[in-house]
């Protein structure tokens, strides 16, 4: 809570008897409103791994304002300490606040850390995986992890009392300091640390990574000595080769549907449908890191780089099974995500959109070739109570995050449709494999999007 108080100025002239000359009074005191607060003077003491500002108090200062890594401090006291650094060069700016009073200049100091690189009680390593790791989730079933998608990692310590740990995209933490990581870490359990203080160590596996990217396990162990140690290491994984299944979905099909859905303002969701057939070019590629996850593309009415992400299964009958998931951000657009959704019918009656990861169309590989598909599933249960929603149609939105969604619209102001029915027609136009990554696509450039709606989340 900011604490508010005002201040009087005593204007004293004083005068010395034996002289004519005006004797020195002190300097009057900055009055709200007339001034900008004077900048602080820095000063610094540091170790390898932390550092101390201080600063003379302002007059007039309520608070002040400290930046560092982009990231801002308050504090009402006259000193702010950084620790658990790696080495580097720190640039922190300090402000001072007063309610009233302009905020002051920032006093700037570029400190450089030295840093532990290493101690010599602990350790931690990380390593590619060579040959497939069985590993068994919450549920007792087991699964394998592979080079693409996971990695090892072993600590090995002396009179650790505890570690705090997080894995992070190294793009994900790329610019935070110490303090800012710090917050995202979890301690780990009192049996792994008793397996570090061990002779063999504790190892682990990483699982759930995607292919050819970096990643960056950080940590902050603790001793018995009271010393800290923090740092990270960094491990990219192994390129994810496409299976054969997916292989032969690679390249350009042709296909149609015969209804689609238009939002319209006051118009019932329900009396937005209409029948019309829309022929289709897909193009299907590998989604970058996965094995057997695809990017298709061209199912949308918003155009090129906004493709749903498809999953392979293998059929009852051993058919390659493609299905088409209402999942997938795209792209960012003024606060907004580009987010696959699907409208459809709930138990009452009503219409709405569902967010979530469910299959909206199965294209089915038959062993001869041929392709068949499945789409707009019947019903799923959303909830415990056992509610049903059935999804009529597929397509593009902007998300706020929260639960709204708002349509895109044309340069014209015609809302860009959904596709709606079953895909029919589906045949192999061209088969050129390639590659894509998600994250690298365009971020939407169109013209404003109309019409927010509440929307439901599996």
């Amino acid at each position: 809570m900011k604490k508010f108080f005002s201040m009087m100025a005593v204007l004293a002239a004083m005068f010395a008897f034996a002289s004519c000359e005006p004797t020195p009074g002190p300097e009057p005191e900055p009055q709200p409103g007339e001034t900008k607060l004077a900048t602080p003077e820095l000063s610094v003491t540091k170790t390898a791994t932390s550092f101390t500002l201080t600063w003379n108090p302002v007059t007039g200062a309520e608070q002040y304002l400290v930046n560092m890594g982009g990231k801002n401090y308050n504090t009402a006291e006259c000193e702010y300490t950084f620790d658990n650094l790696n080495a580097g060069e720190y640039t922190v700016r300090v402000q001072a606040k007063g309610t009233g009073y302009e905020t002051s200049d920032a006093a700037k100091v570029v400190v450089e850390i030295t840093g532990p690189t290493e101690v010599d009680w602990f350790e931690q390593t990380l390593s590619k995986i060579t040959e497939p790791v069985e590993v068994e989730d919450g549920y007792g079933s087991t699964y394998f992890v592979n080079s693409y998608d996971g990695f090892l990692y072993s600590w090995k310590g002396t009179g650790v009392v505890s570690i705090e740990a997080g894995i992070f995209a190294t793009e994900q933490i790329a610019g935070m300091n110490a303090n800012d990581l710090k917050q995202y870490l979890s301690a780990a359990s009192a049996d792994i640390v008793s397996k570090v203080n061990t002779a063999e160590g504790y190892e682990g596996v990483i699982t759930g990574c995607t292919g050819s990217t970096s990643y960056t396990v950080v940590f902050l162990v603790k001793n018995e000595a009271g010393l800290e140690f923090f740092n990270k290491g960094e491990i990219t994984t192994d390129v994810a080769v496409a299976t054969e299944e997916a292989k032969a979905w690679f390249g350009e099909w042709t296909c149609s549907t015969d209804q689609i859905f238009t939002f319209q303002n006051g118009k019932s969701i329900k009396d937005c449908f209409s029948n019309k057939t829309v022929e289709h070019t897909l193009t299907i590629v590998q989604y970058e890191g996965y094995t057997d996850r695809l990017l298709v593309d061209g199912f949308s009415a918003i155009g090129a780089n906004t493709p749903a992400i498809g999953y392979l299964y293998e059929g009852q009958n051993g058919e390659n099974v493609l299905a088409l998931m209402n999942e997938g951000m795209v792209g960012y657009n003024n606060g907004y995500y580009d987010m696959w959704v699907s409208c459809g019918e709930f138990a009452d009656g009503s219409y709405n959109f569902m967010l979530g990861e469910f299959p909206v169309h199965y294209l089915i590989m038959n062993a001869d070739g041929t392709v068949d598909s499945e789409s707009l599933m019947p019903s799923i249960t959303y909830n415990q109570q056992g509610d049903t929603y059935a999804p009529k149609a597929f397509g593009m939105c902007a998300y706020d995050g929260g639960s709204n969604i708002s349509f895109y619209q044309d340069e014209n102001e015609n809302i860009f449709p959904f596709y709606a029915g079953t895909m029919k027609n589906l045949a192999k136009k061209s088969a050129t494999p390639s590659m894509a990554n998600v994250r690298s696509m365009k971020t939407r450039s169109l013209s404003s999007f109309i019409a927010t709606s509440m929307v439901y989340s599996l």
